[in-house]
């Protein structure tokens, strides 16, 4: 049985009262638990200012096989900051947005400049082997939006699974791998009215909006756009129909449950729906690092749900 794990983002010692608090304890320096695994949908480091230690105790987990762990969307970006393409510049590049969300990272891993250290060079080489979804034992997860067709199209293009140096650049050149890691990893987005913009969590301008995708599924229960998008409350646009939920993934209600994480909820912590579990409580942000402690169970359970406060 797993205890899922949402975005913990440097936050070592959160990450560990979490893990003390489920009863896992260190056993030979890696945290184990006597019947249960631990389940990281990702986003493991950045923001924080222990990224180094957090991607030490859920790699030693992993390793030692008392946890699985997915990719999250900062673990990608950090491969392609650090990768370089046929071209020798940076599959991502080394803007002043992109530096600043990195600086953590960077510091946390005692780095000189944009150059990785030792210990981070051998990190990302640990962050390609992390599946970009996981279906399997009753449950599926995924860091941002599971999407039947992308993932059948990833098989496809990856039969292996595993993240190698091509893949990598075509993404970031628009290739056909871009849609694909675009949307499991940093999630389905709609664009907006022509000349119409809202501000994200860090203050940055958006023409485009993230969808809560679980919900399409549902057009009887919503009556306007902005209940299926992240957007700030008292944003709204009349000028946006619901003509767009035809062409975005939604989420049956017979199918197995399924985790992520990403969206930077605010606590108190809910189910999106009896199969379907958000575990992104916004921890960078003051808020709490979430679990689910799944047992087995196809219709989740409220009960379930644990979190630790940042603070």
């Amino acid at each position: 049985m797993y205890d899922v794990i949402g975005d913990i983002h440097g936050y070592a010692t959160t990450l560990e009262r979490l893990l003390q608090k489920l009863q896992y304890r260190r056993v030979d320096g890696v945290y184990s638990h006597p019947e249960r695994k631990a389940f990281f949908l990702g986003d493991f480091i950045d923001r924080g200012s222990e990224s180094r230690k957090v991607v030490s105790i859920v790699r030693g987990m992993v390793e030692r096989g008392e946890a699985t762990a997915i990719m999250g969307n900062h673990e990608w970006n950090a491969l392609q900051f650090h990768s370089r393409g046929s071209d020798g510049r940076p599959l991502r590049a080394h803007s002043e947005k992109n530096i600043q969300q990195h600086s953590a990272t960077l510091r946390s891993y005692g780095c000189r400049g944009l150059e990785p250290s030792e210990a981070l060079v051998s990190d990302l080489e640990w962050f390609r082997t992390l599946p970009l979804f996981f279906e399997g034992e009753g449950l599926r997860a995924v860091h941002a939006t599971w999407d039947t067709e992308q993932i059948r199209q990833f098989k496809r293009l990856c039969p292996s699974g595993i993240i190698d140096q091509d893949l990598l650049e075509d993404s970031a050149r628009g290739g056909p791998s871009y849609a694909i890691t675009e949307t499991l990893l940093k999630g389905a987005e709609v664009d907006l009215p022509a000349g119409m913009t809202f501000h994200d969590k860090d203050g940055h301008p958006r023409s485009s909006a993230r969808v809560r995708w679980w919900k399409t599924g549902q057009p009887e229960l919503h009556r306007k756009a902005r209940d299926y998008l992240f957007v700030p409350p008292d944003w709204d646009s009349p000028e946006l129909s619901l003509d767009f939920l035809e062409q975005l993934p939604s989420y049956p209600s017979e199918a197995p449950p399924v985790f992520f994480g990403h969206y930077w909820m605010q606590p108190p912590m809910e189910l999106q729906s009896h199969n379907v579990c958000c575990l992104d409580y916004s921890v960078a942000k003051n808020g709490a690092l979430a679990c689910y402690r799944w047992n087995g169970e196809a219709h989740l359970i409220s009960t379930a749900l644990q979190a630790i406060p940042s603070q």
